[in-house]
């Protein structure tokens, strides 16, 4: 779970189908993509991409449009951003923490391809 304080209240971001933890220490749950609707909760329909993030990174960027390659290097040249692939980001959690200003992350467990990060 990600704790955001609020101006009037603590929220908890849960993503995926990660529990809560029994005692959350927050005023208001949010379920973000969760695979199976809770029962009497306001949704909101998303559409989401799925990218298996075991391939070669030619093999993911080749699948974007000439668009989308274009706007990525005139990110990297012109306006100093950058595109990297971190196949171990345990090691790089911090990091994430500290550029987004949140709470430090205390613990991650791994999932498939993808990190939940947990208190």
């Amino acid at each position: 779970m990600i704790r955001i304080k609020g101006r009037g209240a603590i929220y908890g971001e849960v993503w995926y189908d990660e529990e809560p933890p029994s005692d959350p220490g927050v005023d208001i749950i949010l379920y973000r993509q969760k695979a199976v609707p809770i029962a009497g909760a306001r949704q909101v329909h998303f559409l989401s991409l799925v990218t298996d993030l075991a391939v070669e990174e030619g093999a993911i960027t080749s699948k974007f449009s000439n668009t989308c390659r274009y706007q990525i290097r005139r990110a990297e040249s012109k306006d100093g951003l950058c595109m990297e692939f971190i196949t171990e980001p345990e090691s790089r959690l911090e990091e994430f923490g500290d550029e987004l200003h949140v709470q430090p992350i205390l613990g991650f467990r791994k999932s498939s391809a993808r990190i939940a990060v947990t208190r």
